[in-house]
């Protein structure tokens, strides 16, 4: 019996190689690939899954890649707001 999806390679939302954060777990890393996941019927995307290489190397890990942003993005809306601060 056949699988009701298939996966296959996606376009990276960033360059290869851009330096990530995973926001559910705070992990820093290289964006390597995206793998979307489409019903074979519809072709609807069930799911993206982005793989990060950890910074100076190591073992690759896999996140929704909603959970994905790059590192300036994501330092940008987390970075604290200074009531001294003029617009």
């Amino acid at each position: 019996m056949s699988s009701p999806t298939t996966p296959m390679h996606a376009k990276l939302p960033w360059p290869k190689g851009t330096l990530v954060v995973d926001t559910e777990t705070g992990l820093r890393g290289h964006l390597i690939a995206v793998v979307t996941e489409r019903l074979k019927k519809t072709d609807r995307v069930v799911s993206e899954t982005a793989f990060v290489r950890p910074e100076g190397g190591g073992v690759e890990w896999s996140a929704h890649l909603e959970r994905i942003k790059p590192v300036e993005t994501h330092a940008a809306c987390q970075r604290p707001t200074d009531p001294n601060e003029t617009a």
